[in-house]
């Protein structure tokens, strides 16, 4: 395909009738091969800013010309709906091996935020569609979220680059930025990331984000050190423009105290908790309640789950007359109750064996969720523990979260699952078509539009299930998902 043919057919494009000024038509042509049957092509067309008409996609082999069906060329998006639009398109080789790919865009349109949604596709002779290789939707939210080529040898990396968002955070805020590189695998036909990186934080909110986030990781040891970096140094601005000013650094040595008391080192802990106390507010009630309830035995986890009955952290924050503890921050996220199960788990290895009484142990701890179930979800021989917690009681932004704690690289760590008005689970667990493995069902509320949910862990996702024959919903690989509130971590 000649750049005279294209030229010509864009211009062509242009001059349809009745077409919006705004419309922008884009040809790019990938030579694929030559053969006897005369060169074989294939001719991308993005009508620009047109909503709801995906990309076109040509497959020509010498005077033969074929469309590829449309939902090849969606990216994965609803073939229903029209709140996107086709952006540009070229044919970079990316694998290196001299046969350029397609690389195109769609813009998706949201109620706050604009979404970039990148598509790197390989052609593959053998099934005579085009493959993914890569896709990242991009999130203009909160900040710019770009992607960029970076050549390597003869192919080319992906670099992305979006604002992070920490666990205390929100859109107003200021972000550190993160970057992510993705490389080409040739074994696996796809991009693998390769690296990842988030700015030096620069004020104290991102110093305990970044502590937090190492705490809910199961790094004890190295979040005591940033969380005294929160509160210690005073390099860190203070000053993000919020009245009146949060209590970070105050938060910040609550939560080493926390950790320090788990990890036995109880003179420092209630150094670090008379600190917290000082600040005054909401997070002096907290601090004194975890002190009063510091003692032998397992002390540090019968004073986390006391914090919620000290007091109504749910209904004082959606009052806001908890301002000292506006990180931003949910009753939830301070609280952090799953994390109760695992610690408990981490100081007595041995309570994992004995899993028809580690709940009942706990709840003579004070830890009591409204329900439980123990279970091996991945068939490694190593028992899950899910339970649901009520979140606020009488307060009017009450919740049940469901959390799951599982082992993780020698330790034991928790994560919130779902969040909703009401959750429970079903008493036993269903075993798995041809695996060790195990699925639990979830009941939601009832207005949602699929109030029942079957499900597994593969170590490191949730997995989705159909309810009857409990095969997975969809084995799509996990693209990146940047720029957002709400990034999933995975560890």
């Amino acid at each position: 395909v000649t750049q005279r043919a294209l030229a010509l057919l864009q211009s062509a494009l242009g001059q349809i009738q009745n077409l919006s000024r705004e419309v922008r038509p884009q040809v790019a042509a990938i030579h694929l091969r030559d053969s006897e049957g005369g060169s074989e092509d294939l001719v991308l067309i993005s009508m620009q800013k047109l909503m709801g008409l995906p990309i076109v996609a040509v497959h020509r082999l010498g005077q033969t010309y074929d469309v590829l069906p449309s939902k090849q060329l969606l990216g994965g998006m609803d073939s229903a709906g029209s709140n996107f639009s086709a952006g540009a398109v070229s044919g970079i080789d990316v694998t290196g091996d001299d046969i350029g790919e397609a690389v195109f865009t769609y813009e998706m349109a949201g109620a706050s935020a604009l979404t970039t949604r990148l598509n790197v596709m390989r052609w593959s002779p053998d099934e005579h569609d085009l493959k993914t290789i890569f896709r990242a939707d991009l999130i203009n939210w909160a900040g710019e979220s770009t992607f960029e080529f970076v050549p390597t040898g003869k192919g080319q990396d992906i670099k992305l680059s979006y604002p992070s968002f920490g666990i205390f955070d929100h859109k107003l805020l200021a972000h550190p930025r993160a970057t992510e590189l993705w490389a080409y695998d040739t074994d696996r036909d796809q991009f693998v990331k390769q690296t990842d990186a988030i700015d030096p934080p620069q004020t104290v909110r991102q110093q305990l984000n970044v502590a937090e986030e190492l705490f809910r990781r199961g790094y004890w040891e190295k979040a005591v050190d940033q969380f005294a970096r929160a509160w210690n140094d005073k390099t860190l601005n203070e000053n993000e423009g919020t009245e009146p000013k949060p209590a970070w650094r105050a938060f910040a040595r609550f939560r080493q105290g926390e950790l320090l008391a788990l990890l036995g080192r109880d003179d420092e802990a209630k150094a670090a908790l008379a600190d917290a106390g000082k600040s005054g507010g909401t997070l002096a009630r907290l601090a004194d309640a975890f002190v009063k309830n510091f003692s032998d035995g397992d002390h540090a986890v019968r004073a986390w789950a006391a914090l919620p009955n000290a007091l109504d952290l749910y209904k004082e924050l959606y009052e806001g007359t908890a301002r000292d503890l506006d990180l931003p921050a949910s009753a939830t996220d301070i609280f952090y109750k799953g994390e109760i199960v695992a610690a408990f788990l981490n100081a007595h290895p041995d309570a994992a064996t004995q899993t028809a009484t580690t709940f009942a142990t706990l709840a003579t701890l004070g830890f009591q969720p409204t329900n439980s179930i123990t279970t091996d979800l991945d068939g490694d021989g190593v028992p899950e523990f899910l339970c649901v917690t009520q979140e606020g009681s009488a307060s009017p932004n009450h919740s049940q979260v469901l959390w799951l704690v599982y082992r993780g690289d020698g330790r034991w760590l928790t994560r919130a699952i779902v969040q909703a008005e009401t959750l429970s689970l079903d008493a036993s667990a269903a075993s798995l078509p041809g695996s060790k493995g195990h699925a639990v069902r979830l009941k939601l509320p009832t207005n949602r539009e699929s109030p029942e949910r079957s499900f597994t862990w593969d170590r490191s996702h949730i997995v989705d299930l159909n309810a009857q024959t409990l095969e997975p919903l969809g084995r799509e690989v996990r693209w990146p998902v940047v720029g957002g509130e709400n990034r999933e971590t995975e560890f």
